[in-house]
This record gives structure tokens, sequence and C-alpha cells, in this order.
């Protein structure tokens, strides 16, 4: 059977949430990008919550496209971090470089996933071909199209934000879909917004494997080592 996997990043590493043609859910938390991406046996095709593809300077095209998409709740696209800073030792460091070549500093919310993203870009830039089964997605798109094309109107992290995605989660993928991955991890290693995007992660990469997902911009555009810049949904 071909299965498929989301992908979100959590404190103690990366949330996989995966199934296999409507059967069984399976989950598991792996430490690092490269346990991720040596799991037996490999999904077929992983939707993944991470930047892939990293402009030198400037913004990427695919989060600008994204934003427009969001209107009023834009601010929940943030840019990804540019390809010279991924070797920061710090955040100071990191600013410092991103002030030489944008003028403006690094942002908290930026450095926190900077680890996170060398540790796909470096697995993906060793190994080219993986990028055919790994591709990037951002929940709240991922989520907009699941409501119909209509964005979620509250926050993720909020009680109401958090129940609304639950719900369609739960409508997709069983009322105990939620529930028993919640039951697996503690709260302080998974936090039901890492579940709740992981889920939205993996109904993408079911969508994509049967052909109707959709992706921005409509012309991907390549990063300095040929990695595609795009986001699925």
């Amino acid at each position: 059977m071909r299965r498929v996997a989301g992908v979100d990043g959590c404190k103690e590493g990366w949330l996989c949430i995966s199934r296999a043609e409507n059967a069984d859910l399976r989950s598991a938390v792996y430490a690092d990008a490269a346990d991720l991406f040596s799991q037996e046996p490999m999904p077929e095709l992983i939707a993944i919550d991470i930047p892939i593809g990293l402009a030198d300077c400037g913004g990427r095209e695919c989060d600008g496209v994204a934003r427009r998409m969001f209107g009023r709740r834009a601010c929940c696209v943030f840019s990804a971090p540019i390809r010279p800073v991924l070797d920061a030792e710090n955040r100071t460091e990191a600013s410092h470089i991103r002030t030489r070549l944008e003028g403006k500093g690094m942002s908290a919310q930026a450095w926190a996933i900077v680890k996170k993203v060398n540790q796909v870009d470096q697995a993906l830039a060793s190994t080219p071909a993986l990028q055919m089964r790994v591709r990037e997605v951002h929940p709240e798109l991922c989520f907009m199209a699941w409501n119909g094309g209509t964005a979620m109107s509250e926050r993720k992290k909020s009680p109401t934000g958090r129940a609304a995605r639950k719900q369609l989660v739960e409508t997709y993928f069983g009322v105990d879909a939620f529930d028993d991955v919640r039951a697996r991890y503690r709260r302080r290693a998974v936090a039901d917004d890492d579940i709740n995007d992981a889920f939205a992660a993996l109904w993408t990469a079911e969508r994509i494997l049967k052909g109707c997902a959709k992706f921005v911009p409509e012309q991907p555009t390549y990063d300095s080592l040929g990695l595609r810049m795009e986001m699925w949904y």
C-alpha cells in the first residue's frame, strides 16, 4: 500500500503521522530530519511544515503569494530565513548577517526554526532526489483549502481555533484520530497544534498522491542549490 506522511516540528523533533490508502494511522516522533528521512519503510511522499529552498537574499515568492491568499491573516506566513544565516552560531550573529545583506535583523520567530530548516536543507542538498518525495506545506494554507477556501478565523493556539481545526481532522480521519495521537505523547513534547498541523500536512500529502493538490507559485522558482521553492496545499 502507498503510505504518505504529514510532518510538523515539535519540541522533541518532528511529529510524523502517516497513513496508507485510508488504512491505519501511525505516528512517531523523530529527533532530527536524518532520522525522519531514514525511517523504514519510507513513506512514498512526505508533506512537511518547513521552508524548503532558501533565497540567498530577499524573500521567497511562495511566501509572498501565500500572504496575499490569506488577506487579513497574512501575518501567519512569516519569511523563511535566508541561506547565509544557516551557519550562524546564535541569533545575534544571524542578525548581523541579515542586516549586512538586507538591512534588517533576524526575528526571534525566524531564528527559532533555523536549526530545523538547516536539518532539512542538508538532507535535501546531500540527496537531491529526496525532494521528489518531500514537499513543503504551510498548515494554515492546508486548513484554508480544507475549510472550503476560507482561512481559519481564529489563531491555532486559541481554544476556539484549536477546536475548529480538530473538528476538520476528526471529520476526515475519524473521531478518535486526534485523541489517539494525543494520548501517545506528553504535551511538553508534542503540543495540540503540532498534532493538528501534522494532520493538515497529511491531508495535503494524500491530495498530492491523488493529483488534486495545488501549489504556489504557479511557476516554482529554484534556489542556489537547485531546490524548488514552492508551497503545497
